[in-house]
This record gives structure tokens, sequence and C-alpha cells, in this order.
């Protein structure tokens, strides 16, 4: 999981014969690339697992939240994103009452709030867009992000460069 693998760097003047250093590149990338397959299927195994392991901590955390009339940050997303999805004349209220979406370290967003973001941003004339924020047509000039992937830090809080790369 841990090793490092470079597989742009080398020139082939360097190199007898030439073509053995793009064949080097060629094996580096395939390696890179099985590298980055595996630790995507073990996280998912792993996430799996700890789910297993978890279920009754969660249970217990949703029927606290649930006897106490609380909501955690995930739950207001959740909320925000059905309401938006579900009833089509709040969604129209919010889009006549926000004139632009602007949307700082866009890398950093996680899908729900991407959705929330495009619904906001949808063209009051279109046709609402539902379930499926991606079929979203978005009012001209409405929506403005801001983003730089390699500054995610938020991972854990379910931002998705995967997002951003189809955002943008």
């Amino acid at each position: 999981r841990e090793l490092e693998v470079v597989a742009h760097k080398g020139q082939q003047g360097n190199w007898k014969p030439k073509e053995a250093c793009k064949a080097a590149k060629t094996e580096l990338k395939a390696l890179k690339d099985a590298q980055g397959s595996y630790v995507m299927a073990s996280n998912a195994d792993l996430a799996w697992a700890l789910r297993d392991r978890l279920r009754g901590f969660l249970d217990g955390y949703e029927a606290l939240k649930r006897d106490r009339a609380l909501v955690d940050y995930t739950d207001l997303l959740l909320k925000a994103r059905d309401v938006l999805t579900q009833a089509v004349p709040v969604r129209r209220y919010f889009q006549k009452r926000f004139d632009f979406v602007l949307v700082d370290e866009f890398q950093d967003t996680d899908p729900l709030q991407a959705q929330i973001a495009f619904l906001l941003a949808e063209d009051p004339k279109a046709e609402p867009a539902a379930p499926d924020w991606r079929q979203v047509r978005l009012a001209r000039g409405k929506l403005f992000v801001v983003g730089d992937p390699k500054q995610s830090i938020y991972r854990f809080r379910r931002a998705d460069i995967a997002i951003y790369e189809e955002v943008k």
C-alpha cells in the first residue's frame, strides 16, 4: 500500500536502447494502476468489515438522535437534499431567492453538497431534474465553483475528487 511508484520520469536519451525507457514507463504505469486498484479494493473490504463491526454503535447513535430530536451535519445535508429533490415548489423558491451559487474549495465538496449546489443553480425554466442531480440543466452563469484537486484534504468527510472532475 505504501509503495511510491513514479511512472513519468526518465529520459530516453539516458537509456540504451532508447525504447527501454518507454517500455519501463509502460510497466511502471501498469504497476501504479494495479496498486491503485488494490488500494481501492482493500479500502472497500475494510469499509465493509467496519460497517458490520460498528452497526450496533451506529444504530445506538441514530436512536439517541431520534430520542433527543437532534440532527447532525450529515442529517442536515440529507434533509436539505431531500426537500430540494422532492418538493419542487421549495426548490423553485430557493432558486429565485439566490441569484448565484458560489462554492469555494470545491475539491472538498462531498456528493450531497454538490447535489444541493446543482439543485439550487438549476434553470427554473427547465423540467425539474430528479432524482439524478447530474441531469440538472444549470441556469446560465448561476453556479460558480473554485477548487484545486491537489489541495483536497477532507476525504474523511466524503470529499470526492471524482465529483470535482465530473462537475468540472
